[in-house]
């Protein structure tokens, strides 16, 4: 078992932002009020990163009990480009109800490493050049700028490359205004689409929290 007090940088990079990886109690989400937001996309983070932040007991199931599909064309994420800031205000409530219920300060380094990967994902996966100087803009407003995700000791980031995306993103969205569209599109193409192995991110962080048994299974299954 454990909780945000055993993992207070990584705990919300110990598992994906969505729910059908997990299992809640009902009477742990009625008691602490847990709801999904009304967005288009994105809505269950609020919900998965709330819980993941307010369980009192979290422990795993060393099984394979999911197949995630990509690619699909029907689901809330491949349409996510009509409404493409939903993440945002996902994000952004996730920060005001962790202050509001008196625990962002334990869990102040976790959010932020989940806030990155967020702003670092769809900064990534930006269809447009469009969703791209819309995910820019809305970087320089007070509501992001509140979220404090940058400008901290090195050593609290774990996902380095998300936090070279983001940081170059808020460079260009400050010098945005001052840009031609030719120079904002050059900007768009040479986004770096480095993909990180995922094993590879959930080896060394299964690494650090996990036992060695479990880590010496998980090592030979995936050789």
């Amino acid at each position: 078992m454990f909780n945000r007090k055993d993992y207070p940088t990584a705990l919300l990079l110990l598992t994906g932002q969505s729910p059908w990886t997990k299992c809640f109690k009902r009477e742990f989400v009625v008691k602490e009020e847990l709801e999904y937001q009304a967005l288009q996309n994105t809505n269950d983070v609020y919900f998965c990163l709330m819980a993941m932040s307010l369980a009192e007991r979290i422990t795993f199931v060393d099984k394979v009990l999911v197949n995630y599909r990509i690619g699909m064309t029907t689901n809330l994420q491949s349409v996510k480009v009509k409404k493409p800031l939903c993440f945002v205000e996902a994000l952004t409530a996730v920060y005001n109800e962790l202050q509001k219920r008196g625990i962002y300060e334990e869990v102040k380094y976790a959010y932020m490493n989940a806030a990155l990967l967020g702003f670092a994902h769809n900064l990534r996966q930006a269809a447009t050049i469009d969703i791209y100087r819309q995910i820019l803009k809305i970087m320089l407003t007070d509501e992001v700028q509140a979220l404090d995700l940058l400008g901290h000791e090195d050593a609290v980031y774990l996902r380095k490359n998300d936090l070279r995306v983001v940081s170059e993103a808020m460079k260009i969205a400050k010098q945005m205004d001052g840009m031609t569209d030719e120079e904002l599109q050059v900007a768009y193409n040479k986004r770096k689409y480095v993909k990180r192995s995922v094993v590879r991110f959930v080896k060394r962080m299964i690494k650090k929290v996990l036992p060695k048994s479990l880590v010496a299974n998980f090592r030979r299954k995936n050789k």
